[in-house]
């Protein structure tokens, strides 16, 4: 009897330990999360990376702290567009992190997952571009590209890969295909998903100011 009262105790010890640990990670990565949101300055985003790869690093069956840390990387790796000799070291971190978060994912289940992966491969392969347009554009854009029409085709509601879509139009010259009109119209689908609450408390949410940037550019 005393022994099956140990078993027991041992058992349910453990069991209070393992909820404990998902609510102490549940609350950080709702902390950074919404650090996030707030988030503007390479030092920002550099902090957080960091702490979303710890938080991965501790969790590694969990796919959004490995995302975070890549989105955070490729942001890193878009803000540095005036300084291209710093963008391939953030790039390629990015690149290996949502590889795994890739891993870590059903095709067939969990496509709106995916979507948001390929939205975080297309950044980073567009900060590629950044590096050197003339010798990497070629090669790296349409790479970009299809990783927003992936991103699109396995969730159309996905207000990241619309406001990446928007940036590809707006950015690109118009002799190449850019239409600063087309991304207009999936700037504003993109700001109307937005208004929609995601699933969870942790689940991606950004874009909101990334898609007023270009229309603060394309009002004036």
């Amino acid at each position: 009897m005393k022994k099956l009262l140990l078993i027991i105790a041992t058992v349910t010890s453990v069991q209070f330990a393992a909820i404990a640990q998902d609510s102490t990670f549940t609350k950080q990565m709702e902390t950074n999360v919404s650090k996030l949101d707030n988030a503007k300055a390479v030092g920002d985003y550099q902090v957080l990376a960091n702490d979303f790869t710890r938080l991965a690093d501790s969790k590694k069956t969990e796919w959004l702290p490995y995302y975070y840390a890549a989105f955070c990387n490729a942001k890193i790796s878009w803000l540095y567009q005036q300084n291209a000799d710093k963008i391939e070291p953030f790039a390629n971190l990015a690149e290996q992190q949502i590889k795994k978060t890739e891993a870590m994912l059903d095709m067939a289940k969990n496509k709106i997952e995916l979507s948001e992966v390929y939205c975080v491969l297309s950044m980073v392969n567009r900060a590629r571009v950044f590096i050197s347009p003339m010798s990497n554009g070629k090669k790296y854009g349409p790479i970009a590209k299809e990783y927003i029409q992936k991103a699109l085709q396995f969730n159309s509601e996905n207000p990241r890969a619309n406001y990446l879509a928007a940036w590809e139009k707006y950015y690109t010259p118009k002799l190449w295909g850019g239409d600063k009109d087309k991304a207009k119209v999936f700037l504003d689908l993109a700001m109307k998903q937005l208004e929609n609450k995601p699933s969870t408390t942790t689940f991606p949410r950004w874009g909101k100011s990334e898609c007023e940037a270009i229309l603060t550019s394309y009002n004036k």
